[in-house]
């Protein structure tokens, strides 16, 4: 992970819980300066494929963490689906593109969904945590808590003796059986399904070729899905139809082999043991609220979903992103208390939509007779057009505000949650959506702390953005222009504002004064057309989650967004932590 602020050494956030979500804001918050403690209940790191697929917005977040290249290198793509007929044996078999492999583009590096087994991406990011110095705890169990004006007081249970300690806040990564939303009393409404005939786990198959995710009959007779993973020949396997007694098929050893051996009818194909089973009830709920006082949630703890479509891990996953910034923010004294209600106005919505979206297609391929499309996994999916345009966080200049903050009158949340630009809705680029990427920059001028970083490099707009910092792009190459906006940025904290330059191919810039932290040669210009600001804009502001902050034309408008973010601050030392 690259270097951030530098955390305190006394834990300031306990974090309850070492799923994705959970590990994910623990590293987000430590490269947010901010120090943590993660505990998990259980003894041992959890078995099991479970949620594998990872979104093009993830990976996004995962490149801002700074441990993209150690996870592509450890999962592979989403494999073709091929459909047999029930007993239908190995022959034959009708091949789908489940989601099309898909080149990267100038602005979207990873374009494809990548598979990789949930424990093997937590045991990734538990080595990311080790090397920050900060382990899980297993075995070490939150009891209660008690919320003051300031802090957080907890009781813990680890190796039979309890344990009372005080944070700063609490982040509930505990599941949706976990205490922390049950002490805050938050509402958890939803509905779970009477399909109770699904089996899912993991087992060893030999034989069978792993070049495709394999699929035999339907949810209205028998259906049997074997997916390769990453850990060959390991495949992760859902059992689902009328003969589907799951109970006989967790308890009783070899039922499961035996099962899918007679449905199936391949005798070539040698089944191994099963290294992880589980029953699974598919279960719909959401909170009211992200969390209360110094109380967050994230993940699981906040909304279950059903197991199609990828959307559950990764929309956990970019709840810590989004959450671990802020909370940094406005722990540091940086940013006043309210920054932290925007949590829930740009969550609440998109997880809602994201439940519709998941129970949609757990009707579609696991009721009834479900098409081979139904199977497909594209467009929305891939999560890079979700965007919060609504938020009163971010500021758009170069678009009417009314028609930026929209709702739907049939469901009182905003239009369009999942479509923005590189989605399937409005491709204009606004405030409130993903930051694209640009490939083909030229860095001509990187000056960190006075000091030029090295000779002119090719780059992408994504290798100079940080997890911890907001990055404003000028597109102009006037040094007088640039001046006056060094002059802005001089009244907010040190350290949080990151100015990078956009200059089209050949144009020379004369300084006079203070250079931005970056000049960015735009020869091929995918930035300016990607950017392309409308309406006398030519500043984009990026924030640390990735997220088009705000689009500008001046300085009165870098005020109001500067100003809708932190406290005003012109000193250079940094103030105490705390609210």
């Amino acid at each position: 992970m690259a270097p951030g602020p530098r955390p305190s050494t006394a834990p300031e956030v306990l974090v309850v819980g070492a799923g994705p979500s959970g590990l994910v804001a623990a590293l987000s918050l430590l490269r947010n300066g901010v120090s943590v403690r993660i505990i998990e209940k259980d003894p041992r790191h959890r078995l099991g494929q479970r949620g594998a697929g990872i979104t093009p917005r993830s990976l996004e977040a995962f490149k801002a963490l700074g441990m993209i290249d150690r996870l592509m290198d450890r999962s592979i793509p989403i494999p073709m689906l091929k459909i047999h007929d029930l007993y239908g044996g190995l022959a034959g078999g009708k091949i789908y593109e489940m989601s099309p492999f898909t080149l990267p583009t100038p602005n979207v590096p990873f374009p494809n969904i990548m598979c990789l087994g949930q424990n093997s991406l937590e045991a990734l990011l538990r080595e990311e945590l080790n090397n920050c110095g900060v382990p899980v705890e297993h075995g070490t169990e939150l009891i209660t808590f008690s919320q003051s004006a300031d802090s957080v007081c907890v009781k813990i249970s680890k190796n039979g003796m309890l344990e009372q300690a005080e944070y700063s806040w609490l982040v509930g990564a505990d599941g949706a059986r976990g205490v922390v939303r049950k002490i805050l009393g938050l509402t958890f409404l939803g509905e779970t399904s009477n399909m109770n005939n699904i089996c899912v786990g993991d087992l060893i198959v030999h034989g069978l070729d792993s070049q495709f995710w394999h699929m035999w009959g339907e949810a209205s007779t028998n259906m049997i899905s074997l997916r390769p993973t990453e850990a060959l020949p390991l495949f992760s396997f859902i059992l689902s139809g009328k003969d589907v007694d799951r109970e006989r098929l967790i308890s009783e050893e070899g039922c499961i082999q035996r099962f899918i051996a007679d449905n199936i009818s391949a005798p070539e194909l040698e089944f191994g043991a099963v290294t992880w089973k589980s029953t699974y009830r598919p279960n719909v709920r959401m909170v009211n609220k992200m969390g209360e006082g110094r109380a967050f949630l994230v993940g699981d703890a906040a909304h279950v979903h059903s197991f199609t479509g990828a959307q559950g891990m990764n929309t956990g996953v970019q709840d810590s992103f989004a959450l671990g910034w802020k909370l940094a923010l406005v722990h540091r004294g940086l940013s006043p208390p309210s920054l932290l209600a925007t949590y829930d106005e740009e969550r609440l919505p998109v997880i809602a939509e994201m439940l519709n979206q998941t129970t949609s297609l757990l009707n579609k391929n696991l009721r009834g007779q479900a098409k081979p499309s139904s199977w497909r996994r594209d467009g929305n999916l891939f999560q890079l057009g979700i965007n919060c345009r609504w938020s009163s966080l971010v500021l758009d200049q170069g678009r009417d505000d009314g028609q930026v903050r929209e709702a739907s009158s049939s469901t009182g949340y905003p239009i369009d949650l999942y479509g923005g630009n590189d989605g399937d809705g409005d491709k204009t680029l606004r405030a409130g959506d993903r930051a694209p990427d640009a490939a083909g920059l030229r860095l001509v001028h990187a000056t960190f702390h006075g000091k030029n970083r090295g000779d002119p490099q090719q780059c992408r707009l994504f290798d100079i953005l940080d997890a911890a910092i907001h990055t404003l792009l000028l597109f102009n190459s006037d040094s007088d222009r640039l001046a006056s906006i060094l002059d802005v940025l001089e009244e907010y904290p040190e350290g949080v504002i990151r100015t990078a330059m956009v200059v089209r191919g050949g144009e020379v810039v004369v300084f006079c004064g203070e250079q931005p932290d970056f000049i960015l040669e735009d020869g091929e210009e995918y930035a300016y057309t990607t950017y392309d600001l409308e309406n006398g804009c030519d500043i984009a502001v990026i924030r640390p989650d990735g997220i088009l902050g705000a689009i500008v034309k001046d300085k009165s408008g870098l005020r109001e967004y500067f100003g809708r973010l932190f406290v005003h601050w012109q000193s250079t030392e940094a103030p105490a932590s705390g609210v």
